[in-house]
């Protein structure tokens, strides 16, 4: 007999990926995967209501990202960030970033989440505590066609805190150089 708990699992997966950082529901759903370099990838499903994107983060690994997006709904460029906070703001404003951890200019996602950094307790020992944070398996980010609009999506991705193939601790740069990526939002 089947176990009800994993028939509701592949239903769930039929239909949409959760936002809990694990990117292994996306091959199922037959999203598309982009080579990003150093050995990570990048998979993208879009529905007729969301876009998410996943990839995958090795153990230790932060796999932070600022997303540059151009999009049919919006009138300017904006970076999308997802550390252990969420924000966004003009890429022509930088200036309109928060400046640090306190800033009452996070947690400004109209439109889109992703799974943050998990903290996971503090570091008590030394002068000043320091937060602790889980490990994720990947980093997802689930964003609204309502808010961004259906047609020629340009992207450009910063990934850091990410081991490449070589087992080279750095940033990714997706596409390289200034460009970037199309996708085609129907």
């Amino acid at each position: 007999m089947l176990n009800p708990s994993l028939l509701l699992y592949a239903a769930s997966v039929a239909a949409a990926p959760l936002t809990d950082g694990v990117c292994d529901e996306y091959a199922a759903l037959g999203a598309e995967r982009t080579e990003l370099g150093g050995g990570q990838s990048l998979w993208t499903h879009v529905d007729d209501d969301y876009v998410w994107f996943c990839f995958p983060v090795a153990a230790g690994d932060l796999g932070t990202v600022d997303l540059q997006l151009r999009a049919p709904a919006l009138d300017q460029e904006i970076n999308l960030h997802v550390s252990a906070q969420l924000g966004e703001w003009p890429v022509a404003q930088p200036e309109l970033a928060p400046d640090n951890a306190q800033s009452e200019r996070w947690w400004n996602n109209r439109g889109w989440i992703a799974n943050a950094e998990r903290v996971n307790g503090m570091n008590l020992d030394g002068e000043r505590p320091r937060y602790r944070f889980r490990p994720s398996e990947g980093r997802e980010l689930q964003l609204s066609r309502a808010r961004f609009g259906s047609g020629q999506w340009q992207l450009r991705w910063e990934i850091r805190g990410i081991t490449d193939s070589n087992g080279q601790r750095g940033s990714i740069h997706f596409p390289p150089g200034d460009g970037y990526h199309p996708l085609m939002v129907q």
